[in-house]
């Protein structure tokens, strides 16, 4: 009777993520007493004056909104230990979107510093490029885009905005790559295998856009994007290994004779390698398509 193995996937921490929690934070902590010392989250925390106006930051307000986006913690946090690398990255997204530029008024009534308003866009751009730094200066491979921190890849992958813009009217195609994108720049968890898995289903449906047996539609859409017989020959053995590779790894089939993925550079080198063959695949077959409308 053949043993059963049980494959575990092993989580390791990376120097970067140790480099995110010793030393990126410390610097990160400091920058937010600095802008709380200057007023740019009284906007948001600030304590209630007597005559109900903003004053200076709340620790207590600052504390209660934390624990309600993390469900844990406050302000400060004393023990960084406690965060994760997720407690990290949330916490600058959320310090990014309290962040203003104050307007104090003297309110005679309480005889006190009050907030009127808060330019939030111009605290919002100064607040990115400082915290980018930070992430350069830590070798950290983060930046905060709009509010949001992303995990840089190669220059192709690295604005997840854009990476989905491909040549295709298929809804379900579209969600697919959408949400294979989304779960790999996930910098918050492990989900570049979700991410992988996505992707490989997007192949998958590619691999059916011409109608009929998958067999004879993979081969349809060979000839219309190989500019020669030469070529055409490669990319027909770069589908036939990938489709290997998606049927025998862990990755959409679970039996217990498949091969665990639980290398994190092969997962991302096959994200990328099922990634631009979808790319390169739709890509050439608009432009096959639109020469062909066109004469052109």
């Amino acid at each position: 009777m053949a043993k059963e193995t049980n494959h575990t996937l092993t989580v390791v921490q990376t120097l970067s993520d140790v480099t995110l929690v010793e030393r990126f934070w410390p610097a990160f902590s400091a920058y937010i007493s600095e802008l709380m010392d200057n007023g740019y989250l009284a906007s948001s925390f600030g304590f209630k004056t007597n005559c109900h106006n903003a004053g200076g930051c709340s620790l207590d307000a600052l504390s209660l909104a934390i624990v309600q986006r993390l469900g844990r913690l406050g302000w400060p946090i004393d023990n960084s230990a406690e965060l994760g690398k997720g407690d990290v990255l949330d916490l600058v997204e959320f310090f990014h979107s309290g962040v203003a530029v104050p307007k104090w008024f003297y309110c005679g009534y309480c005889s006190l510093q009050a907030v009127e308003d808060g330019d939030h866009i111009a605290a919002q751009r100064s607040y990115t490029e400082h915290v980018n730094g930070l992430f350069r200066r830590f070798n950290q491979p983060y930046s905060v885009e709009a509010g949001r921190v992303v995990r840089e890849h190669a220059f192709i992958l690295h604005r997840p905005d854009w990476a989905c813009d491909f040549p295709t009217d298929d809804s379900q195609l579209t969600e697919l790559l959408n949400r294979a994108v989304s779960d790999f720049f996930d910098c918050r968890a492990d989900r570049k295998l979700i991410g992988l898995q996505s992707i490989v289903d997007a192949f998958e449906r590619i691999k059916s856009m011409q109608g009929g047996d998958k067999k004879k539609s993979t081969a349809t859409l060979i000839a219309k994007v190989s500019p020669d017989v030469r070529v055409a020959g490669h990319l027909d053995a770069l589908f036939r290994e990938l489709t290997n590779i998606g049927n025998e790894y862990t990755i959409r089939h679970h039996e217990i004779d498949k091969r665990p993925l639980d290398d994190e550079t092969l997962v991302e080198f096959l994200f990328f390698s099922y990634y631009n063959l979808i790319r390169f695949a739709l890509t050439s077959s608009a432009q096959a398509k639109l020469q062909a409308e066109t004469g052109i």
